[in-house]
């Protein structure tokens, strides 16, 4: 199995001078990435998140990460709750 974890900032350009960017900072991809190489792969991933949410549950866009997660374990009921409260918090 192969993984291909990317973290930190992104830029989606418009045309050649605008572009629409996040301000992320790279942690959870590390933390997934810590993750894929401990062996446990998405079983620690989400482990890993559950741990992030218990510490920001405000955190919208981790939530929708977790749901993703979920969503590749066949937790499906899980990732939808998760990305019920992800889009109360930030509905746009």
């Amino acid at each position: 199995m192969h993984l291909l974890i990317t973290a930190g900032g992104t830029r989606e350009y418009i045309d050649p001078v605008r572009f629409i960017s996040n301000a992320s900072s790279g942690r959870m991809g590390l933390a997934l990435a810590r993750a894929a190489l401990s062996g446990g792969r998405l079983e620690q991933a989400r482990r890993h998140f559950a741990s992030a949410i218990a510490r920001q549950p405000g955190d919208a866009m981790l939530l929708v990460e977790a749901a993703v997660v979920d969503g590749q374990l066949g937790y499906l009921k899980a990732a939808e709750r998760l990305l019920e409260k992800a889009l109360k918090l930030d509905p746009d």
